[in-house]
């Protein structure tokens, strides 16, 4: 049995919508959450329309317990966060 991973990404813009893809069609891998500041960003749309979990605030993808978090923002200080 291979093991699923949780995955969340963060940042759902250009970049992380092409990831979102690609990780949706993996069937290794839950997406258990995804974030971006903006309410209509693309990836956004694309993970209401599957069910997962959407929020605003990039440090909130902890609460759905992934094993791993992409982060697509280029933003320093969302990084610097998700590693704190």
């Amino acid at each position: 049995m291979t093991e699923e991973f949780r995955v969340a990404v963060v940042g759902a813009g250009e970049v992380g919508t092409v990831f979102l893809g690609l990780l949706l069609e993996d069937p290794n891998v839950a997406l258990v959450a995804v974030a971006d500041i903006s309410p209509e960003a693309p990836g956004l749309v694309i993970a209401r329309q599957h069910g997962i979990p959407v929020m605003f605030d990039h440090r909130e993808v902890f609460s759905f317990n992934p094993s791993v978090v992409l982060e697509f923002t280029g933003e320093g200080s969302v990084l610097r966060d998700l590693l704190t």
